[in-house]
């Protein structure tokens, strides 16, 4: 079973999906590049962390904006996303931190081509910083609107 042919997963506004039905999910998509769990409000650390576990390597696509559930410390897994990652989407995720963003762009932002930051309202002077210093020249498309 499971949709080994399956690339692209939306899930936006999954307000019932636990973490646990999220990776059982997950783990029948083995070739999933691209993952949409915007406003999705049960999506907490552990379903983050296997996100990253089995996917940060080759994942291209990650949208998690509006899930406004997830405290600073469950972004930590998103540093270890790789350079496959060409599209991030932190819209609204006002706990994200300068700290949080640093380490995520330091792992995928040399070949990162958009980045949505809008509203994230823990991003300072130094989560701009980071940007300018570990996005690459493929960064095409910036958003940062409310910061």
């Amino acid at each position: 079973g499971g949709f080994p042919k399956l690339t692209h997963l939306t899930l936006t506004g999954a307000y019932l999906l636990y973490d646990s039905h999220l990776e059982e999910l997950l783990k029948v998509c083995p070739n999933l590049k691209h993952l949409t769990l915007s406003q999705n409000s049960r999506l907490g650390p552990s379903g983050l962390k296997f996100i990253v576990e089995m996917f940060g390597k080759t994942l291209e696509t990650l949208s998690i904006s509006m899930c406004v559930q997830l405290e600073s410390p469950h972004l930590e897994p998103l540093g270890n996303l790789s350079t496959s990652l060409a599209s991030l989407d932190l819209n609204s995720l006002d706990r994200l931190t300068d700290l949080n963003l640093s380490a995520i762009l330091k792992s995928c932002g040399p070949n990162l081509r958009r980045l949505n930051l809008a509203d994230c309202t823990g991003i300072t002077d130094d989560g701009l910083d980071a940007i300018v210093n570990f996005c690459g020249n493929e960064l095409a498309e910036l958003s940062l609107f409310g910061l």
